[in-house]
């Protein structure tokens, strides 16, 4: 502005991390020309700077520099924007800004972008500029740039499905879940106490020791409550964490009968049905599958009819998309080990089920049926049916709402805890999982 001196003004996406470019149009004032004594014509100025090969500034867009350090002589026959923000900085409106070229897309990407949707192009270009190591360029540096019928159709269902993920995520999207993912890795890395504030202690319950007097009363009262039950299995997940690709559920309980965990689990439901239930009264199964289970699960008890429930006693609900898989602290979102074109998604954590037993009328549907207890089973956990009659017998002598069946746990040992968790006047009782167990007792109790 009339001396040499300007502000270019960039604009860049709020919701995009980008990394910001170095400003072309900025020139120091140390390396403009001198300024010169008397009143020098301002055609003269402007040619001075176009024989130093200085860029062309648009005044339209440009904050007067005189004007933002307060002594911009020129009122309103100043070309340049005179206009600050609230907090009295030197802005621009933005309308009248410019989004500057971001870093160049992989070449893959760059050259398939006219395939998506104007939403898709955006996320993709958010993902590539993350900040710093968590930018998702990966996830396209492998794609051809040749225009391919088959790959074009695979890059247009990976953009839907991050597209899905991005809408279905309720805490700022695919950007939200990778951001909370960084946070989150770092402190556990860190050991930081997730639970700060917290105390924890042994929660109300009975230890009981098999054969006592008080075990065989408490299973006694138990016994009148599981005619009253609906079962609950959870078995979204595959049992790769076994060694094992397939569904946990059609896995054997023991090797002399090869009796799966879902038949044992429902002739175990029929024999409660059988003697403990009212006469004509069903007892219900509902099955949370995942993507990666609803298929095999269907088809399992369809091959084997059902071992031998009605159909109608059973309601499978399912789990949504679910999340994409990470692979490191940097929370990289893992690829598909034989398909360029996918990534590995992960089904959402248990609570689901309570989500998808409300919005599918499921308990209302039960409260209906005259059902009084619901019992929530893992899918590989064929034990806890032993002690399922003591567990409802201490529930309903305790009054309680809620109960789970628990070992003691050795300290160290890579399981949950269920703990009574206690801060000023608040109190609440919840599994705290191994990996946060060990820094809030060190940091409070121990």
């Amino acid at each position: 502005h009339c001396n040499g001196d300007y502000y270019p003004i960039y604009l860049s996406q709020s919701t995009a991390k980008a990394r910001q470019p170095t400003p072309v149009h900025q020139q120091p004032a140390a390396n403009m020309a001198k300024k010169k004594s008397g009143n020098r014509k301002k055609k003269s100025s402007a040619a001075r700077r176009n024989n130093n090969k200085s860029p062309v500034v648009d005044p339209s867009t440009t904050v007067c520099k005189f004007y933002a350090e307060g002594r911009c002589k020129n009122g309103d026959e100043c070309k340049f924007l005179h206009t600050t923000d609230a907090k009295g900085a030197a802005t621009a409106p933005a309308a009248t800004t410019t989004v500057p070229e971001v870093a160049a897309l992989p070449a893959g990407l760059a050259s398939s972008m006219s395939l998506f949707t104007p939403a898709q192009q955006q996320l993709a270009t958010k993902l590539c500029t993350l900040p710093g190591t968590t930018n998702q360029r990966h996830l396209f540096e492998k794609w051809s740039s040749s225009s391919d019928s088959k790959n074009d159709d695979k890059k247009k269902a990976l953009m839907s499905k991050l597209e899905l993920v991005d809408q279905s995520y309720p805490d700022g999207g695919l950007l939200g879940y990778l951001s909370n993912a960084v946070t989150l890795l770092e402190k556990s890395r860190r050991g930081e106490n997730p639970l700060e504030g917290w105390i924890p202690s042994v929660p109300k319950g009975e230890a009981f020791e098999v054969g006592t007097d008080a075990f065989l009363k408490s299973e006694e009262l138990g016994l009148k409550e599981v005619g009253k039950c609906g079962f609950i299995l959870v078995a979204g997940g595959l049992g790769e964490r076994l060694g094992y690709g397939d569904i946990k559920i059609g896995l054997p309980t023991e090797l002399a009968t090869g009796t799966t965990y879902i038949q044992f689990y429902i002739e175990t439901i029929l024999a409660f049905q059988s003697r403990y239930a009212e006469p004509g009264k069903k007892l219900p199964l509902c099955i949370m599958t995942s993507g990666d289970t609803n298929a095999k699960t269907v088809a399992l008890l369809s091959a084997n009819n059902y071992f031998g429930m009605d159909k109608d006693q059973i309601t499978i609900v399912q789990q949504g998309q679910g999340v994409p898989a990470l692979y490191d602290n940097d929370a990289h979102i893992a690829l598909d080990a034989e398909d360029p074109y996918d990534i590995q998604m992960k089904p959402h954590g248990h609570g689901d089920i309570h989500a998808l037993l409300h919005s599918n009328g499921v308990a209302k549907a039960w409260q209906a049926q005259g059902m009084k207890w619901t019992v929530f089973f893992q899918d590989t956990n064929g034990l806890a049916f032993h002690t399922l009659a003591l567990s409802l017998g201490v529930s309903s002598k305790m009054g309680l709402i809620m109960n789970s069946i628990t070992c003691p746990r050795k300290a160290k040992q890579a399981i949950g805890a269920i703990t009574k968790l206690t801060k000023g006047d608040q109190q609440k009782t919840m599994n705290v999982e191994y990996n946060q167990l060990d820094p809030l007792l060190r940091a409070t109790v121990s």
